[in-house]
């Protein structure tokens, strides 16, 4: 998926439309045999109740977090979006 992705945003930056397409089309098909993902508003909402289960209180305490959040929401939610959010949600601490 991620590498589909990845292909879809250089081929538009060369204008590629035609393999644009082609990578588009493959991405649909291959979303139709994954789990649903979650929405970023669902992440920030286990985020914040993982926060508070373990008592973070800031971004050094990010490793405490990641572990069970990544437990809880392992293959409905790409990692990188994860941790971009709870990075968000401990700097506000």
């Amino acid at each position: 998926m991620k590498q589909r992705q990845e292909s879809i945003i250089q081929f538009e930056r060369g204008g590629r439309q035609d393999l644009v397409e082609r990578e588009q089309a493959e991405l649909e098909i291959l979303e139709k045999y994954l789990p649903k993902q979650i929405s970023r508003d669902e992440i920030v909402a286990v985020a914040e109740q993982v926060i508070i289960q373990v008592g973070a209180m800031g971004p050094q305490d990010k490793g405490k977090v990641m572990g069970p959040m990544m437990a809880e929401i392992r293959g409905k939610a790409d990692g990188r979006l994860v941790n971009q959010v709870v990075t968000e949600l401990l700097s506000l601490e």
